[in-house]
């Protein structure tokens, strides 16, 4: 992930293991033209690894004059590989020991005769990593003029989730480069990839590749407040919705220019041959509704012939939830799979099983445009979602369509559940009185077959009615109150609906906290479960649901 995943610990520095015989002849650190060097490295624990220019390939390395890795006592490190003809390719392997976050840098510096230069950098050199996207910069990035061409400048270029394995990475100097750099090492800071570590959001420009999150989802999620500053996220002049992910980006700067491109996407690489082929005219395609904390495989060519040849690279998702999901036309939608559980040790939710939303056809009341696409592209989405039932919180007022789901069709059945509360009725929904009880029952015994008929469950908006329903099923899950606080906000992304927290406001979520503590139990958990027992809903249907959403519970008697 982008910045967020570098370590803000100390920072331990890593084994750096040489995988090859040095070539005959030479000795200690020295590198012989053309020949072959000690370019495999292992990055045994997170943190910093720095590889040395000396160690390089550069065996098809050529430079205008000179030698290909030049020794000078006043450039850091001591070493570096001169700038290079148009062409030239440098080579060298890491290995990573375990699942990393990588971000990458690479020390350049000008050569003599070019100091006086601006140079932009990504119209000289690239770094190819071999099945996984290049490692990239913004393409503003120059590196400035200087007084000396051993004055190296450290640039950081894009991060990348791996699994643990070996990579190739080529170093090659663009045809129609004018002014190369010098490299005099490239560094590596790893961290565990399955872990979040917030940054500052008014330092974030960008999404990493793997995340589904747009800009201002992005920069939201890395808040360590959002309580305080939600508003201002989803703020914007246009009052556009911002409830829809922008998607993972899975790019393909290596194959040639084209008007359009076919891309195939399948979590295995033996998949893809089956996979369905999609079309996009840009070098990257926006991969929707991709699961968290998942490696996918992906190829492109310029033609759907081309593909079998294609070369096959991978991406691994972000792990860190929401797992926000898009449905053309229908706002606000996301699944509650994929956050942490206190049910047991280590504990996830499981994902494709319960999505919240907003309405699907246009109902009355509210001035929502959600609405399931009149193209049927909506329809397919939920399909691929493998959703099967529509439970509709929404009364008689704004529910127009009768008993039947805007989402079914015949070649992919969607049942309807009716679960109607009225609007107006928030005072009385935490309690379950007036027969709002009733409904919560009807909404929870159709939760435990999740697993084999995964639910969307919406009112107008997704926000009131659907919110209390998902905290219900959230606190009864383990889900910590700051994450339940998070994903209940994330409703303020949505077009045309403003999101309370706090209780000078008038909010109902912390008075639903309140009142949850109030509850008998153990744990909040445990107080959830009572409470909804206290609805008419057996323990037995809770403790299953437990067991189906949370992989590795087992169901108390």
């Amino acid at each position: 992930m982008k910045k967020q995943n570098i370590l803000i610990s100390v920072l331990s520095i890593a084994c750096l293991v040489g995988c090859t015989d040095k070539p005959t002849g030479e000795t200690g650190n020295d590198v012989n033209d053309g020949g072959q060097t000690d370019n495999v490295f292992a990055i045994e624990n997170f943190g910093t690894a720095k590889f040395e220019a000396e160690r390089f390939d550069v065996s098809n390395w050529n430079v205008v004059s000179g030698d290909k890795i030049v020794t000078d006592t006043n450039a850091s490190g001591g070493k570096y590989l001169a700038g290079g003809k148009a062409g030239s390719k440098a080579e060298f392997s890491f290995t990573l020991k375990a699942y990393s976050t990588v971000s990458f840098s690479a020390a350049f510096a000008q050569r003599e005769g070019e100091l006086d230069k601006e140079i932009a950098l990504n119209d000289t050199i690239a770094f190819h990593v071999a099945a996984v996207n290049d490692f990239r910069i913004d393409d503003s990035k120059k590196l400035a003029a200087r007084d000396s061409a051993t004055n190296f400048e450290l640039v950081t270029y894009g991060d990348e989730s791996l699994y643990e394995g070996t990579y190739n990475v080529t170093v090659e100097v663009k045809a129609d480069a004018q002014y190369v750099p010098s490299i005099d090492y490239i560094q590596f800071v790893t961290s565990d990839a399955a872990q979040f570590i917030p940054q500052d959001p008014s330092t974030i420009t960008e999404v990493p590749d793997n995340d589904m999150r747009n800009l201002q989802q992005f920069k939201s999620l890395n808040d360590s407040n959002p309580a305080d500053t939600y508003k201002s996220y989803a703020a914007n002049s246009d009052k556009q919705d911002l409830s829809s992910p922008e998607g993972i980006k899975l790019r393909f700067n290596d194959v040639e220019d084209a008007t359009k491109y076919y891309v195939q996407v399948a979590t295995s690489e033996a998949d893809l041959a089956n996979a369905p082929v999609r079309e996009t005219t840009e070098k990257v395609y926006y991969f929707q509704n991709a699961y968290l904390g998942t490696k996918y495989y992906f190829r492109a060519a310029t033609s759907q012939e081309g593909l079998a040849n294609a070369t096959v690279k991978n991406i691994t998702t972000t792990s860190q939830a929401p797992r926000v999901v898009y449905v053309p036309d229908v706002l606000n939608f996301r699944d509650i799979g994929g956050w942490s559980s206190s049910l047991i040790p280590n504990g996830k939710i499981k994902q494709g099983m319960y999505f919240r939303c907003a309405q699907l056809d246009a109902g009355r009341g509210g001035n929502t445009s959600s609405k399931l696409d009149t193209a049927g592209k909506g329809k397919e989405a939920i399909k691929e979602l493998g959703i099967k039932v529509d439970i509709d919180m929404r009364d008689s007022y704004n529910f127009p369509s009768g008993n039947v789901s805007a989402a079914n069709s015949t070649e992919w059945p969607v049942a309807f559940v009716a679960a109607d509360v009225a609007s107006g009725t928030e005072s009385k929904r935490w309690e379950g009185s007036d027969g709002i009880a009733a409904k919560y029952k009807i909404i929870f015994d159709t939760l435990a077959h999740c697993d084999t008929d995964p639910v969307m469950l919406h009112c107008t908006y997704g926000a009131d009615r659907t919110g209390i329903a998902t905290f219900f099923l959230e606190s009864l899950l383990g889900m910590s109150k700051e994450d339940m606080t998070r994903d209940y906000l994330w409703t303020q992304f949505t077009k045309g609906r403003e999101v309370k927290i706090k209780e000078s406001e008038g909010a109902e979520f912390p008075q639903w906290i309140k009142k949850t503590e109030a509850c008998e139990g153990e744990t909040f958990a445990d107080k959830m479960e009572n409470h909804l027992i206290s609805f008419g809903i057996a323990k037995s249907t809770l403790e299953h649901i437990r067991e189906i959403f949370v992989p590795g519970y087992v169901a108390k008697a």
